[in-house]
């Protein structure tokens, strides 16, 4: 199994709300790579994730070989040179990115825009989406904090230790505190 160390965040540069990028993104990928979409995942303007290549195989997504061989592709359908991201796209690019986070252990500060890895020029995703992922995890992690804040009150024992150090890991990951976990 290879070894997954970044996410890298596209666009499909397909403007006006057009339907069913994913299909015309694949037709694409065929006549110019020979094989099918080159994403690991795709996320139609209603939200919908599909799947695209399997993790497990590498996909030309970067133009960056070194980055291609170690990244999972993310694209969303749009051109978001001129036009944002449906909220529907958000709420699932932030879940996608999470679960990735999670399951292969990436730091937020290994999510790339694609016109960051590439060695040609390119404008793509056009905004940022890794502010709106992070702002949107700020958020979540916030109401985390409170929740975990409030039980610590009732929380007797291993809970309440267990409690403390979740309590410190979410303030450093929002930079509240610069000390390490207890």
């Amino acid at each position: 199994m290879r070894k997954i160390l970044k996410l890298v965040l596209h666009h499909t540069a397909i403007g006006g709300f057009e339907e069913g990028q994913y299909d015309m993104v694949d037709k694409s990928h065929k006549r110019k790579y020979g094989r099918g979409i080159e994403y690991h995942f795709f996320i139609e303007r209603d939200g919908r994730e599909l799947a695209g290549k399997p993790i497990e195989e590498i996909g030309f997504h970067a133009g960056n070989w070194n980055v291609n061989v170690v990244s999972i592709g993310i694209c969303l359908a749009g051109d978001f040179t001129y036009e944002v991201p449906t909220e529907q796209q958000i709420d699932a690019l932030v879940q996608l990115v999470s679960r990735l986070q999670n399951i292969y252990l990436i730091p937020d500060n290994q999510i790339f825009l694609h016109r960051e890895v590439r060695l040609g020029p390119t404008s793509c995703p056009g905004i940022d989406l890794r502010d709106m992922i992070l702002s949107r995890k700020e958020v979540s992690l916030a109401k985390r904090l409170k929740i975990a804040e409030n039980g610590l009150r009732w929380a007797r024992g291993m809970r309440r230790k267990m409690l403390q150090r979740l309590i410190q890991r979410i303030k450093r990951r929002l930079g509240l505190i610069d000390a390490p976990d207890v």
